[in-house]
């Protein structure tokens, strides 16, 4: 992800994170689904285990990863007021 799309997701509002769910949402859904990979299936499990149900669809991880990355982007990518 490119420095200034970071930094655009780390400073959007908690309630904003759906337009993230309409394209970045969709992308990451996509690679769940693929599962033939195995770094996509140890993801999907890491979801269903951090997620805390037994349970877990696609739609569900996808948004697990984003609101995970939007966190920890707050943390490194947070534009504040410097005086």
């Amino acid at each position: 992800m490119p420095l200034d799309d970071r930094v655009r997701t780390a400073n959007i509002d908690e309630n904003d994170l759906l337009v993230l769910q309409l394209a970045l949402g969709k992308y990451i859904r996509y690679l769940l689904k693929n599962q033939s990979e195995d770094v996509n299936k140890k993801l999907f499990k890491d979801c269903v285990r951090l997620y805390g149900y037994e349970t877990m669809d696609d739609a569900e991880a996808a948004s697990y990863i984003l609101k995970e990355l939007w966190e920890r982007l707050k943390e490194t990518h947070k534009l504040r007021v410097v005086k």
